[in-house]
């Protein structure tokens, strides 16, 4: 097998990263945190997976979360190999678990995917993750041996050729294996865990038949609780439809308060419409009659018309008054006059009589022409007085001088209505009175049409209003069953749910309160499920345990046979191929290793002398076990060893060591793919070689 290339998508720090191998010895060198170890980890969990990491793991310890990189989505990669003649393609990507990695495994040279990449590392390597980590991949010598003090390597190798694992060996095993079987089972068969949990199984049966006596009294109350439990999810399931039902009927509102908002805004446009109309209507009316009501007659003026009129008419029955009274008075002087003149023509008739008597009985005394012209005269002074006016004619002139006066004051108040009524261009002050009257009319109509004004302005206001409150015209659609709706109000029903909720609250505290009183009645003693628990758990670890002390039982058994095998067959093979990689490093010095009873390693110095490994240097230490992880490779692999994968293995070697190593690397150790990686001061001194494919990172 070959790896012939690296392709890294993203992995720890290393991202779009490519490396070519050849065969042979690839050298990859670089600084401190340049990636090396991050190549051995990705190859690592190509072929062998990523195990998945527990979250209390450090950070240092979880593989996962270590390398997951932060810069980019992309975790993993592809590995080009060739393997039995034919190239291989592994792609896989890392997901948060093992269970999300994606993987594919492709015949290189059609892309067709081609098996199962699950196991590929047991496949192409022949190993499992512990085998592969114990022999093809060789770390840091000085940590893993100096690590384990004084015990054997050839211990660890043999534990290797077993079991897979360096640190397990056979006589660790065979003591776990009877330290397990006494845990379990001691040989008296009273003691270990086994006879304990069979003590338990008897107590845990006593009281699980106690508890079964003791739960038949009170299995009325537990049947209680169980009607009570089934009440309960009866009316958790009304609810839920009683809840489901109210959402239906909430939405049938809501379609029926949608519907009616369209119909009120509907009106209230319409209204609105109208009172605008009628607004407009009032607003031009109220402007023909403010222009009207612009010259209309002054108050003052109106007062001062009804003064004239009233004294008009004073004035005109005062002088129908005084003509009336001089009619009278003339009529009176009229008739006293003819009195007047019947007394005054008797008077004077006498008078004159009297003196014409006495002129004819005095005649001689005067001149008879003398009397009765005297008596003459004075018949007619007394006929001048007697007919004169008298009071009579007194009253009749006051009264005539009242009436011209008054017949003046008249036409005063005549010109100051000609005035008055030329001023509002009137024929009379009845013209002027129904003028004012239809001003008054038209300044209550005006007021009027104002309020009806103010009042139209207030409608529409209380309309744009009434508008602004209504909700959106956001159409929402509802379902035929919602529109259809004809149940209960979503009021009823949420009554009904209420009630179903307080009756569940009562059933609830009933169910909660039995539990209690149980709980209390049982409260020295555990329940039987979970005696029975219990039971079937002890039973179940019984049983468990039986088996694997049977189990171990065979496997001691096998063991002894594996082990006298091994011993047979392993130490010779791996005693000559150990001796000779050992001669090599040590430039010939030591020339024997050989495996002693129990698996001790013993080696012959330069005087020929048998010596403990345990009193070799630390350096040689180190080189003796790199012969025995490279003569267990030979012994377990043969001739066609898989690639071989360092990771500064060689570091803790001083020079001369170090070259030793790496010339039967390179030269003598019979691999067709060694994959080094060190740091830049091991790189300059070893590796010379002209044929190594050298690569920096």
């Amino acid at each position: 097998m070959r790896i012939d290339k690296i392709e890294i998508d993203g992995f720890g720090k290393l991202n779009d990263f490519s490396l070519t191998l050849s065969d042979g010895f690839n050298l990859i060198f670089g600084e401190n945190e340049s990636g090396k170890s991050t190549l051995c980890a990705f190859l690592l969990s190509m072929f062998y997976d990523m195990p998945n990491d527990g979250k209390r793991l450090e950070l240092s310890e979880s593989i996962r979360r270590k390398y997951k990189p932060w810069n980019t989505d992309r975790f993993g990669g592809r590995v080009y190999f060739t393997h039995g003649g034919k190239q291989y393609i592994l792609e896989k990507n890392f997901g948060a678990t093992k269970r999300s990695d994606r993987a594919r495994l492709m015949d290189a040279a059609s892309w067709d995917e081609c098996g199962s990449p699950e196991n590929a590392g047991e496949r192409f390597f022949g190993l499992g993750r512990e085998g592969f980590l114990k022999t093809l991949y060789i770390t840091a010598l000085g940590a893993d041996v100096k690590s384990t003090g004084n015990e054997e390597i050839l211990t660890r190798l043999s534990n290797l050729e077993t079991s897979g694992d360096e640190d397990i060996s056979y006589g660790n095993i065979k003591n776990a294996l009877e330290k397990e079987q006494f845990a379990i089972l001691t040989k008296t068969g009273k003691g270990g865990k086994l006879a304990a949990l069979r003590e338990q199984e008897r107590k845990l049966q006593s009281e699980l038949n106690t508890a079964q006596r003791f739960y038949e009294s009170v299995k009325d109350e537990e049947r209680q609780r169980t009607e009570l439990k089934a009440q309960i999810a009866e009316l958790q399931i009304k609810i839920q439809t009683a809840e489901q039902a109210y959402q239906t009927a909430a939405d049938h509102e809501a379609y029926l308060s949608q519907k009616q908002t369209a119909e009120n805004r509907s009106m209230l446009l319409d209204r609105l419409s109208k009172e605008n109309e009628r607004l407009l209507k009032l607003q031009q009316a109220g402007a023909e009659l403010l222009e009207k009501t612009r010259a209309e007659v002054t108050s003052e003026d109106i007062n001062q018309a009804k003064i004239l009129e009233k004294q008009l008419i004073i004035f005109e029955n005062k002088k129908e008054e005084l003509e009336t009274q001089m009619q009278e008075l003339s009529e009176k002087m009229q008739l006293g006059t003819a009195k007047k003149k019947r007394s005054a023509g008797i008077v004077s008739a006498l008078v004159f009589l009297i003196f014409a008597v006495a002129a004819i009985v005095l005649k001689n005394w005067l001149h008879p022409i003398i009397l009765p012209l005297a008596g003459l005269a004075l018949a007619g002074v007394f006929f001048f007085f007697m007919t004169s006016r008298g009071k009579w004619g007194g009253e009749l002139e006051t009264a005539q001088q009242e009436l011209e006066k008054a017949d003046g004051q008249r036409k005063e108040l005549q010109l100051a209505v000609s005035a008055l009524c030329k001023k509002y261009e009137t024929d009379g002050l009845s013209a002027l009175f129904n003028r004012a009257a239809e001003d008054n009319s038209n300044t209550e109509r005006l007021k009027e049409t104002q309020r009806q004004m103010k009042s139209c302005e207030t409608e529409i206001k209380s309309l744009t209003e009434s508008l602004s409150r209504l909700p959106g015209q956001e159409k929402r659609e509802f379902p035929p069953e919602v529109i259809n709706y004809s149940g209960s109000s979503a009021l009823e029903i949420a009554s009904q749910t209420k009630a179903l909720k307080t009756r569940l609250e009562v059933l609830t505290q009933k169910h909660y309160d039995l539990s209690v009183n149980l709980a209390k009645q049982t409260a020295a003693d555990r329940t039987v499920p979970d005696i029975e628990s219990d039971l079937l758990a002890v039973s179940e670890q019984i049983e468990g345990l039986t088996k694997r002390h049977a189990a171990l039982e065979k496997a001691s058994e096998w063991l002894e046979r594996a082990h006298g095998e091994i011993k047979q067959n392993y130490a010779p093979r791996l005693n000559q191929k150990m001796a000779e990689i050992f001669s090599r490093l040590t430039f010939d010095k030591y020339c024997g290793v050989k495996l002693g009873e129990a698996f001790r390693l013993n080696y012959q110095n330069e005087n020929n002398e048998i010596v403990d490994a345990s009193y070799l240097s630390g350096g040689t230490y180190d080189l003796l076990y790199i012969a025995l992880r490279f003569a267990a490779l030979s012994v377990l692999f043969g001739e066609t060893i898989p690639p071989v994968i360092l990771d500064d293995a060689l570091l803790q070697l001083d020079d001369s060591r170090l070259k030793a190593a790496a010339d039967f690397l390179i030269n003598s150790g019979g691999f067709d793919q060694v994959i080094y990686f060190t740091c830049h001061k091991t790189s300059a001194k070893l590796f010379q070689n002209e044929s190594i494919h050298r690569m920096e990172l």
